[in-house]
């Protein structure tokens, strides 16, 4: 008889499992990427700061190599920018919801590409830019490169801040009931359509009569942002229409959508164009994740913000001569100037014809000239003091009833540069701005918090937008715009504007969600407890 061994033999479940190496968080790649990104754009920052040091400050000095530096250095700057977006979408596809890819995007379109339209652009258009008052020689390009040079990684530095030095966050994905409600189309999409139709019916029953003269009243700051609600409904009708089984209501986004973007083009701005192509592609992706349809829709959105600006700019000047105001005019008057776009007046055919080979949709996204003269008025003394009042916007108009019209302060700026009073708004960028108000001070201070704040909250969009919490997507798109058009803008209405609407919403969201389960967690379920069954007896 063999003798039992009294050795102990683990079950399956006992024994100790084997670990591959652990996986990355979103926040690990993120960070990392980041990383690489501030030290690939060193190189660059040292060329203009060598350049600039050596080269005599003169408005004529106009040197082969400096027109070389301002030519060709930026295009390496550019393809870093652009590698950085890719990479990101390619290892956290959820982060083409948060500012990690759209910071990177609007730098690499406003302050490099767009810069570039100075030594790269046609003949006609470099003449027509000799004739304008922001008009600027190579000497003054080379010290914007220099500042955005500087301005960029440090916003950058501040965003790899928040992802390095704070915790991760814990991301809890949809489970059982609420992973099933994400994955039904049908479950989604009369909340997709609720969101279209009431901000639909907010947009262009309200907002925009009030903002155009035609009823009367004013629409604090606070709401004025929230017409963008409609365009997240139409992003969750893409994000259904991704899914299985979503297919049968494309025929609805395709039956709804161009009415949106019809009554989008009334507006004259190309922002809500953009944005109401953009949203619906970003949904898709959401759903779908491939690279291929988010380029193809990329690139729909481009051409549609090329051919856009002459209707646009046609649209202003009717309504400009129609009205006295571009900002005054009835949904019939600017179905008018619309419609009097392509039935080709004598002024448009003038306009196409006199000005052929101007690239006015490249010079509208250069920001060189009015940071030039920033950097000029700031060496001048006439700085300005913009910040003081940014107080002021934390105030609700309902606790304050009599705050002032808080403008920015783009017309006082280009009033500065003629030497007379306009109303003439020109944009200037976050960079521009700290530099006017505080020199080279400001940049080192303002631009690294600039980066925490976008990174601190782009770390809870992220978050939001992985557990799909649907609650919060209005805001997680509030965000996208304020990291994609803020820095385009001032200090007090680019960046510090927004953080009102950003904290109160964050705040009254976060008492509601926790009582709701959709997207964040499944419904509890039932724990059975079960008998077991008794052992029979073995028989002899």
């Amino acid at each position: 008889m063999q003798a039992a061994s009294t050795g102990f033999s683990p079950s399956p479940r006992q024994r100790p499992r084997r670990r591959g190496p652990m996986r990355k968080s979103d926040q690990t790649r993120l960070s990392e990427i980041y990383a690489s990104t501030i030290v690939l754009l060193l190189p660059p920052l040292l060329i203009f700061f060598v350049t600039a040091s050596t080269t005599p400050d003169q408005s004529l000095y106009d040197e082969w190599w400096i027109r070389a530096v301002n030519r060709y250095v930026p295009i390496y700057s550019l393809g870093v920018l652009a590698s950085t977006c890719y990479r990101i979408i390619r290892q956290v596809p959820e982060a083409l919801w948060t500012p990690f890819v759209w910071f990177p995007f609007q730098s690499a379109i406003f302050f490099v590409f767009g810069t570039m339209v100075g030594v790269w652009g046609s003949a006609e258009t470099l003449q027509s830019r000799m004739f304008h008052p922001l008009t600027i020689d190579m000497v003054q390009l080379l010290n914007v490169n220099l500042l955005l040079g500087v301005g960029i990684p440090l916003v950058l530095a501040g965003m790899y801040g928040s992802l390095a030095w704070l915790p991760d966050l814990k991301t809890e994905k949809a489970k059982g009931q609420a992973s099933k409600f994400l994955a039904m189309p049908d479950k989604i999409v009369p909340i997709a359509l609720l969101t279209i139709f009431a901000g639909g019916l907010f947009r262009y029953g309200l907002m925009k009569p009030m903002q155009w003269g035609m009823i009367d009243g004013t629409l604090s700051g606070v709401f004025s942002s929230m017409g963008f609600v409609i365009d997240l409904g139409f992003a969750m009708l893409a994000y259904c229409v991704g899914l299985k089984g979503g297919r049968s209501y494309a025929f609805l986004l395709a039956l709804l959508l161009p009415i949106h973007l019809i009554l989008s083009l009334f507006s004259f701005a190309k922002l809500e164009i953009v944005v109401a192509l953009m949203l619906p592609v970003l949904g898709l992706h959401l759903a779908r994740r491939r690279m291929h349809e988010l380029a193809i829709g990329t690139v729909v959105v481009v051409v549609a913000y090329i051919l856009a600006g002459p209707i646009v700019t046609h649209g202003r000047t009717q309504l400009t001569i129609l009205t006295g105001d571009l900002n005054q005019g009835t949904y019939s008057d600017r179905a008018g100037a619309v419609a009097s776009y392509f039935t080709a007046p004598e002024t448009t055919q003038m306009v196409r014809t006199h000005t052929p080979n101007i690239q006015g949709w490249w010079m509208r996204l250069d920001f060189a000239g009015p940071i030039a003269n920033a950097m000029e008025l700031h060496r001048l003394g006439q700085v300005s003091n913009s910040l003081e009042t940014a107080w002021m916007r934390f105030v609700p108009r309902l606790i304050w009833p009599d705050k002032p019209i808080l403008a920015g302060p783009g017309a006082e700026f280009y009033s500065l540069i003629l030497g007379r009073e306009t109303s003439t708004l020109v944009g200037l960028s976050i960079y521009g701005d700290a530099f006017w108000q505080y020199g080279w001070k400001g940049i080192f201070v303002i631009c690294p918090i600039v980066g925490f704040c976008f990174g601190f909250v782009g770390r809870h969009t992220l978050k939001w937008v992985t557990e799909r919490s649907f609650l919060f997507f209005p805001l997680v798109f509030y965000v996208i715009l304020w990291s994609a058009d803020g820095p385009s803008k001032y200090l007090v209405n680019g960046f510090i504007g927004s953080m009102p609407l950003i904290a109160a919403y964050w705040i009254a969201m976060s008492f509601i969600h926790p009582y709701l389960n959709i997207g964040r967690q499944g419904a509890r379920r039932r724990r059975v407890v079960r008998t077991p069954r008794p052992i029979p007896p073995v028989s002899a």
